[in-house]
């Protein structure tokens, strides 16, 4: 895979990721959305079922999505280390500087100004 390859790749991903991101985060101010409903509606049932609704129903959602999220780079085939299966939507930086897997040390890059 060459840099310009690896680059379009990253970039697919960190879109990807920034929905699924968005999507995880999305239950968590739905449950405030609702928790507020209630504490307006009925006052005195909101000390009891808020704390509910949110970490009961919200919480685990949330939780749930940011662990989708994170598996995000296991649909890239070509952000995965043939060598070690690490992540190599991470440390593009180093990625890009060295061709080198920055989990194992093997060359994932190939491109003729890498390393000079």
């Amino acid at each position: 895979m060459t840099v310009a390859e690896y680059n379009t790749e990253v970039s697919r991903c960190q879109r990807q990721l920034s929905w699924r991101m968005a999507c995880a985060l999305a239950p968590m101010f739905a449950a405030l959305g609702v928790a507020g409903i209630v504490r307006y509606n009925n006052p005195d049932l909101a000390d009891i079922l808020a704390p509910i609704i949110m970490f009961a129903v919200g919480f685990p959602i949330m939780l749930l999505g940011f662990v989708r999220a994170d598996r995000t780079y296991r649909n890239f085939p070509a952000l995965v280390c043939p060598h070690c299966d690490g992540n190599l939507s991470r440390m593009k930086s180093v990625i890009i500087a060295t061709g080198n897997c920055p989990n194992c040390g093997r060359r994932v890059l190939v491109d003729s100004s890498i390393g000079t």
